[in-house]
Order: C-alpha cells, then structure tokens, then sequence
C-alpha cells in the first residue's frame, strides 16, 4: 500500500519582467520583497530593466531598484508517496 502526502512549501524565485508588470497592474498583493523587506511595485520600467518600490508600510519611501533585485514567494504544493509498512 502507497500512502499519498501534499506538502507545502515557499519557493523564492527572481522576479521578471512580465511578472512584475503583472503585479503593479493588479489590485491583489503578492508577496514581493527587496533585501528582505515586504515591497509594492508602484510601475516597471522595461527599458531600463528597473521598478519604482516603496516599503509596504512606508509609501513616502519610493526607489528605484533593478528588477533582478526583487524576490518572489510564491507557495507550491508537493504530492509525493511514502511506503505504507504494516506492523
């Protein structure tokens, strides 16, 4: 007998272009961080490769950063099988 498990866990990836124009157009926040402090895209600049942020707590702290500087963390489910070994 095979007994099935889902595990969740938190990927972090480099956010690209196309995601990040995906989030500053939507209304729904994403868990988007800059060295490690929660951010909100404010728009993209695909040309110079760059995002205006802010801190989510702090909107009168905006900067422009790289866009390969920006992590994402998205959650993934995992099904994976484990042996069932009767006693």
């Amino acid at each position: 007998m095979i007994d099935l498990k889902l595990k969740m866990i938190l990927e972090v990836k480099t956010m690209d272009i196309k995601r990040a124009s995906n989030i500053a157009s939507s209304s729904i926040m994403a868990n988007v961080t800059h060295n490690g402090t929660q951010i909100y895209i404010e728009n993209v600049n695909e040309d110079k490769g760059t995002v205006n942020i802010h801190p989510i707590n702090e909107p009168n702290r905006k900067q422009e950063v790289p866009l390969a500087s920006l992590k994402i963390s998205q959650p993934s489910l995992l099904l994976f099988s484990v042996p069932y070994l009767s006693p």
